[in-house]
């Protein structure tokens, strides 16, 4: 997909009010993730050093990205978006 499909599809695509977008897909879908992944933060852990917390928060953040493009503006397919982040 180029720029000139990305704004297009800016202009012509679902529009919904910025807090029903933040509460009902943002906010739900992050939870479902948080408990699908596993996701907890310990706290007074400024920084975390476990690879495998990284890894299922990287996917959750994929997962998140994803499921709010269906039907919203852009549409990026999950293999779109691994060959973006995993050129080659």
């Amino acid at each position: 997909m180029n720029f000139k499909e990305i704004a297009k599809r800016g202009e012509t695509g679902r529009l919904m009010d910025s807090n029903d977008f933040l509460m009902k897909r943002v906010a739900a879908s992050a939870l479902k993730l948080q408990k699908q992944y596993e996701i907890k933060w310990e706290k007074g852990t400024l920084v975390n050093q476990d690879d495998d917390l990284a890894d299922r928060v990287w996917t959750a953040g994929r997962d998140l990205q994803h499921e709010l493009q269906p039907g919203d503006r852009v549409h990026s397919g999950r293999d779109r978006l691994r060959t973006a982040f995993y050129p080659g």
